[in-house]
């Protein structure tokens, strides 16, 4: 007979809980637990929808010219049309071309500079763009035909090295070597000198805030100021904060990031620095934030791109984009696209998976 230990008889004998399927525990977790999961399930979300693959390359620029005569094509700098439908890149060959990104073909090839194309930007309304150069030389092109527009800024006597057009399309900003920056009516050619030497080196980067009050200029020598358009006079510096002219506005107004040796957040409403993020390993070089204000990108001068989400600082993809430098990076404004342009000559395109 099997020997079973006897229990007293107001006892029942212990059951496992998986003994029965009406003895599982329905146990959940605390609130604050599972409010933790769905906040990572929806970064991780975020996160998927927002990484990019490679969609297209574009290699149609040629041997440099002049100054860079017999050196292999470098790409200097990148813009994307207000509308998404066209994207242009400048180069040491001295042309600038207008892709069409439906097509992945040229439409236009404007040569009109005497050496390499240094600065892009698109007015809001899209068919006017901005080119700079190391000839002095700031030129108004028809995006759509690829024509002069018939006002040309030209024999300035500074290299130009940085574009920016205020967000009505009323302003374009105009930096150069010798720490220059000029603010000049878009039409009228109306001007404002801001400085003759805003900086003590040269100015490689700027940006309009989105509600056209301040200009951000950023030097080689690390320091970004912000100028008061209204008052026309500086109003903040930030020094040893910025390598390459990284510095950018958020699209909603909130932030300006800049890239040292770190990326850093700062509050445009006290300029007060909010948040690093730390993911930037090596000092980038250029740098965008996504449309939707969510993901900010950097590229090395090691030829990689890094994707970073801003509510977490953390990398979300690091994407071997180029061989050298990466002079340019941008997003298409519905934020399907993401460019960069490169010392290899090439301009590549990356497609946001799952977008929608």
């Amino acid at each position: 007979m099997e020997d079973r230990q006897r229990l007293p008889p107001d006892v029942a004998p212990p059951r496992s809980k998986n003994s029965h399927p009406d003895l599982i525990s329905h146990e959940q977790p605390p609130a604050e637990h599972r409010e933790q999961q769905q906040q990572q399930q929806q970064q991780q979300q975020q996160q998927q929808k927002h990484r990019y693959e490679l969609h297209a390359t574009f290699t149609s620029h040629t041997t440099g010219k002049g100054e860079n005569a017999g050196n292999p094509p470098s790409v200097q700098a990148i813009a994307f049309s207000p509308d998404g439908e066209t994207l242009a890149s400048g180069g040491t060959d001295q042309v600038v071309i207008i892709w069409d990104l439906a097509t992945g073909r040229e439409r236009h090839r404007i040569m009109s500079h005497r050496e390499q194309v240094t600065a892009l930007a698109f007015a809001l309304d899209g068919w006017r763009l901005a080119s700079g150069a190391y000839d002095c030389n700031v030129y108004i092109h028809n995006a759509a035909t690829g024509s002069f527009v018939g006002r040309t800024l030209a024999g300035l006597w500074f290299i130009v090295t940085a574009l920016a057009f205020s967000p009505d399309g009323r302003w374009m900003a105009v930096g150069g070597k010798h720490g220059t920056i000029h603010v000049r009516h878009s039409r009228r050619l109306e001007e404002r000198v801001l400085s003759e030497q805003g900086h003590t080196g040269t100015v490689r980067g700027l940006a309009f805030s989105p509600d056209g009050r301040y200009l951000a200029s950023a030097s080689q020598a690390g320091r970004v100021k912000i100028w008061d358009l209204a008052q026309g006079k500086e109003v903040h510096s930030k020094q040893r904060v910025s390598t390459g002219g990284c510095v950018a506005f958020s699209p909603d107004g909130r932030w300006m990031a800049t890239a040292g040796k770190r990326v850093a957040l700062w509050e445009v409403e006290t300029w007060s620095l909010v948040k690093e993020i730390k993911g930037a390993k090596t000092w980038p070089d250029v740098l965008a934030f996504s449309p939707d204000g969510t993901q900010i990108v950097w590229g090395k001068s090691s030829g990689t791109m890094v994707v970073c989400d801003i509510a977490s600082g953390t990398e979300v993809q690091v994407l071997k984009a180029h061989s050298v430098y990466v002079s340019g990076v941008g997003f298409s404004p519905d934020g399907r696209y993401l460019a960069s342009g490169s010392r290899d000559g090439t301009v590549k395109l990356w497609r946001a998976v799952n977008w929608q």
